[in-house]
């Protein structure tokens, strides 16, 4: 090889080597609706209090939470829900008014999240007692009141949850023939 090809090579890898790369090339192209500005702020929390977990839940249309928690500072407390009984189907035909013959009302509630203390107690066996309002709740209020009636069960039996499987039991006849009963008046009024 002859030393002039020799020096054209090496020049040429050398002025390979020299190029400079602009990290900013393009920033200039990006839309400003496209660029953010983070920035930080700080404020006080103020007005903040320790209260039992049963006291910590809101109200919600898509999540119920219930049963028990067992701690060293608070002991065992426990957490009940209400939530409105509402038809999948608008459009639920039960005969005429006393014709009707129940079978079964059948309620299936699938887990969301599971909540414990301590990992040992997550499938603790939990007995669910299943009461009806004895007034309608007041949706007006951030905590609606809740009136339970007490003196009897609506399901058939006393449900148990071990906290991984869904919530399914029946409700008694007589809850389903009311359920029935008041059917009407609830289409009529949410205008069916």
């Amino acid at each position: 090889m002859s030393s002039k090809r020799i020096a054209l090579i090496l020049s040429l890898l050398g002025c390979v080597s020299c190029i400079g790369i602009n990290q900013e090339l393009g920033q200039d192209f990006l839309a400003t609706n496209m660029q953010y500005d983070i920035k930080t702020d700080g404020f006080a929390i103020t007005d903040v209090q320790m209260d039992y977990p049963d006291g910590l839940s809101g109200y919600s249309l898509y999540r119920f939470t219930f049963g028990a928690i067992n701690d060293g500072y608070f002991g065992l407390t426990t957490r009940s829900t209400a939530f409105t009984l509402i038809p999948v189907s608008d459009s639920l035909d039960f005969g005429k008014k006393g014709t009707q013959v129940v079978r079964q009302f059948h309620f299936a509630g699938v887990p969301d999240t599971t909540s414990c203390v301590y990992s040992n107690q997550k499938n603790i066996l939990q007995n669910v007692h299943v009461y009806a309002l004895s007034e309608a709740m007041d949706f007006t209020k951030a905590t609606p009141e809740l009136k339970v009636d007490y003196s009897g069960r609506i399901s058939e039996g006393i449900p148990i949850y071990n906290g991984t499987d869904s919530l399914s039991f029946n409700f008694t006849k007589n809850f389903a023939a009311l359920y029935i009963e008041g059917y009407p008046a609830y289409t009529a009024k949410v205008g069916k």
